[in-house]
């Protein structure tokens, strides 16, 4: 880029030991050298060096390269803003473009990757919420809801990394989710495995209750961990955030529910765009 860098100032702290001289009856000074001068002495020399090279201080002495900064994309007033997402929006056309200035792909990368971690802190919410959500909730929800409720806390103990024994304790007998969580043992090989992995085997029907947005996150899930990083973005960009992955029951008394499995799902996009390809510091 410019003569702007973008380095972090590094403080030095020097700690000046102080000697106490202590006060004899017979008025006679302490044998020996004093604390104060054998403490060691600290060296900042380097530390004085890094704050002087910092941006900080840069723009401080001259703010023309930060103007010319935010100039260039109406993106980086948003991402000063904290307007991540739109931020992104205006900068991830141009950064695709051959031969885009390094600005405007510093700016998309840096978007995505503050989106990508605010996304995946939501998902850590979500999937704590889910993987508690039985040890608070009763049975008068219904044995549908119940049931899809036990399916989804077992996936949010799996996306955990934690055993899904209390979830399928549960689990209503004959649900018609219960292969979701069949499937979540090891080497199961089943059609809702592949289906969960995003390659439904032909004429593969979803348990009752699963949505078409479902299917559509785990194919997008399936693209990421394939490095198809563009189809997964246009994927994910044309699914209703909002979306259910599972509808129980009709009309108003209707109740959605989306898969804490793919809580990550948004935050892994969001890092193969500022990563080109690398899901950078995420699960």
């Amino acid at each position: 880029m410019s003569s702007l860098r973008f380095l972090g100032a590094r403080t030095g702290l020097s700690l000046v030991g102080l000697g106490l001289v202590a006060c004899g009856s017979s008025g006679e000074s302490p044998r020996g050298p004093s604390a104060a001068s054998q403490a060691p002495a600290v060296d900042v020399t380097a530390d004085r060096g890094a704050a002087k090279q910092s941006w900080v201080v840069a723009v401080g002495r001259d703010p023309t390269e930060l103007v010319k900064l935010a100039q260039s994309n109406p993106g980086w007033g948003k991402l000063f803003n904290s307007d991540t997402s739109a931020a992104l929006a205006d900068f991830r056309g141009p950064a695709l473009q051959a031969g885009a200035p390094a600005e405007i792909e510093l700016g998309a990368a840096r978007a995505a990757l503050e989106l990508a971690v605010a996304r995946a802190q939501l998902a850590g919410l979500t999937t704590n919420a889910w993987s508690r959500l039985g040890e608070v909730t009763g049975n008068s929800a219904g044995a549908e809801a119940v049931a899809w409720r036990a399916c989804f806390e077992a996936r949010a103990l799996a996306a955990q990394g934690q055993p899904i024994a209390p979830a399928q304790k549960r689990l209503p007998p004959n649900a018609a989710c219960a292969g979701v969580v069949t499937a979540l043992t090891p080497g199961d090989t089943s059609p809702t495995a592949a289906w969960l992995k995003g390659q439904p085997p032909e004429g593969f029907v979803p348990p009752a209750g699963a949505t078409p947005a479902w299917t559509t996150r785990l194919e997008v899930a399936a693209q990421i961990a394939g490095g198809q990083w563009l189809e997964a973005e246009r994927g994910f960009a044309a699914l209703d955030a909002a979306a259910p992955d599972v509808v129980v029951g009709t009309g108003e008394a209707a109740l959605g529910l989306q898969d804490p499995g793919l809580a990550l799902l948004g935050a892994h996009v969001a890092a193969g765009l500022e990563g080109a390809g690398e899901v950078a510091q995420l699960p």
